[in-house]
């Protein structure tokens, strides 16, 4: 303990100083960063190469991949050579980056998880105005707002931590260098602008948080007034393991960082750290994605050059919501004419299909006289879209009035 304070960097303790146990939680460790490298870049690369994955909810479930691939990439790594190795010295240097990325890229996955919520919201809610609302400039800058968001976050932190004075044993009873722990070091009051920082960080996270809700108790409102149960159960067990994504890393993180220091560590500082750290990062993936049909018919066609049935393009826009939910879809109350009546194009062939489309969709924008964007660019969406304007009572309506009658 001595030598603590004559060391330049710090000494990170990990979980145990047991040898074996440090081997086990390497390779623990190893496995779920594995994971989290895997299903992360398989996310990645999918929503990047897919042509039909492009729609606003992919683009920014990549971003939430590449944020998971770089929050876990920042402390795991790290503690697994330590573990490896039974060093479990840092520099000064390298300590103060893993603070400004690990909090500047916290931070931006809180941001980017309410933008999410906020997209599902306007897709459930508002499907014929999300293509104004969810345009590309305001994905773009909805993402540029996220990652400036985060990095403003990093340079709170990091210079509010070191600009204390260490005047005890650099010694850190964490894996990875933690902000709280940090602060145990000082042993004046200039730990007061790391408490300041807490509290914006925490007054932020919880307004994300009540936005977050707000958002999913509209969507269900919206949902329980759909008549197919097993369309509501789809949504609801879509969106409930969301909700309990983010409630458990805002809860565990900001119980962590807001928690009273103490001039010893306690396992659930190291709990608490596993929860915010390693687990979402890993789950999110799984949650997020594995569990939507359209993302898995992708990666079996990328992968196995299979095409399911599962993949279907026109539900790309919101992902796993009920048939009556799609964006562009016609609403349950107007489907009143015999099946047979509102198929589109009944008499014609698939081919003279596609030839009509595109002309439907530009006679519809043309005599709806609408200063709402064109009708989406895909097919099955834009079918929808016409289908919906040709039917005799709802043609002269305006997309006000149909989202109202809706």
């Amino acid at each position: 303990m001595t030598n603590g304070t004559k060391i330049s960097g710090f000494l990170l303790m990990g979980f145990s100083e047991n040898h074996h146990l440090q081997l086990l939680h390497a390779l623990l460790f190893l496995v779920m960063y594995l994971l989290a490298l895997t299903s992360n870049t398989i996310i990645i690369t999918i929503t990047t190469l897919d042509q039909h994955l492009q729609s606003p909810m992919y683009y920014f479930l990549k971003q939430l991949s590449l944020l998971d691939l770089s929050f876990v990439s920042v402390t795991v790594p790290q503690s697994i050579g330590n573990s490896l190795t039974g060093n479990g010295y840092i520099s000064y240097g390298q300590c103060m980056l893993q603070v400004f990325f690990f909090t500047s890229l916290a931070w931006a996955e809180v941001a980017i998880l309410t933008v999410m919520s906020y997209d599902r919201y306007a897709a459930i809610c508002f499907p014929l105005h999300y293509e104004l609302i969810m345009d590309p400039r305001t994905c773009k800058r909805a993402v540029v707002a996220v990652w400036v968001s985060g990095g403003i976050s990093g340079i709170l932190y990091t210079t509010a931590t070191f600009s204390i004075t260490f005047c005890k044993a650099k010694v850190i009873h964490q894996f990875f260098c933690d902000v709280p722990q940090i602060v145990k070091l000082s042993c004046s009051h200039d730990y007061l602008a790391v408490i300041a920082v807490d509290v914006l960080i925490a007054v932020a996270a919880l307004a994300c948080f009540i936005t977050i809700a707000l958002s999913y108790l509209h969507i269900f409102s919206t949902v329980l007034r759909i008549p197919s149960a097993e369309g509501r159960s789809k949504v609801f067990s879509t969106c409930l393991p969301h909700l309990f994504v983010v409630s458990f890393f805002l809860s565990t993180s900001i119980c962590a960082y807001l928690k009273p220091t103490s001039d010893y560590s306690t396992a659930l500082d190291t709990l608490l750290s596993l929860f915010y750290t390693v687990i979402p990062p890993t789950l999110n993936p799984v949650i997020y994605s594995m569990r939507n049909e359209v993302m898995k018919g992708a990666i079996q066609k990328l992968m196995l050059g299979v095409d399911k049935l599962a993949y279907n393009p026109s539900s790309s826009a919101v992902g796993p919501w009920p048939e009556g939910l799609r964006l562009g879809s016609p609403p349950q109350a107007l489907t009143g004419r015999p099946k047979a009546q509102r198929q589109w194009g009944g008499e014609s062939t698939q081919a003279s299909r596609q030839e009509m489309l595109p002309k439907l969709c530009l006679v519809t924008n043309h005599k709806r006289k609408s200063t709402h964007p064109r009708f989406p660019p895909y097919q099955a969406r834009c079918q929808n879209r016409v289908e919906n304007c040709r039917r005799a009572d709802v043609e002269d309506k305006t997309p006000d009035q149909l989202n109202e009658y809706h």
